[in-house]
């Protein structure tokens, strides 16, 4: 089973803000350096949009270790309400319930669930397949 975790952020003032505090988070949560994932975000971003839907981001972290899982952040930058899906992924070994989960979710119901989340056990029921 991969890791899900949750975050509401109620004000950021920038993009770079918001992935800063995902950079630490990673790191605390697998062990990968908070300027090498920030770094692997960046990389990501300059080849083309990560946003899959409207005030919706797809960012993903790609690395050879094997705990994968998501980090879903809802937050509050200029005025709007926004959604970030971070997912920490072996593209190599791609954790089979992490691969059914994201084929689940990928779609505009999935996304609506993700965006109407607002605590760890919203998530918790969306994982499981609520």
């Amino acid at each position: 089973m991969f890791k899900y975790n949750y975050f509401q952020i109620d004000n950021v003032d920038s993009k770079q803000e918001l992935n800063q505090f995902i950079s630490k988070k990673v790191e605390a949560l697998y062990n990968i350096g908070a300027e090498s994932v920030l770094s692997k975000i960046t990389e990501r971003e300059k080849l083309g949009s990560v946003e899959i839907g409207t005030n919706f981001d797809l960012p993903h972290i790609e690395y050879s270790g094997q705990e994968q899982g998501i980090i879903l952040v809802n937050y509050k930058i200029n005025h709007y309400y926004a959604t970030s899906l971070f997912i920490i992924l072996n593209v190599v070994y791609l954790d089979k319930d992490l691969g059914e989960f994201l084929n689940r979710i990928l779609n505009d119901a999935g996304l609506d669930k993700l965006r109407n989340c607002r605590n760890i056990n919203d998530l918790q029921r969306i994982v499981e397949g609520g």
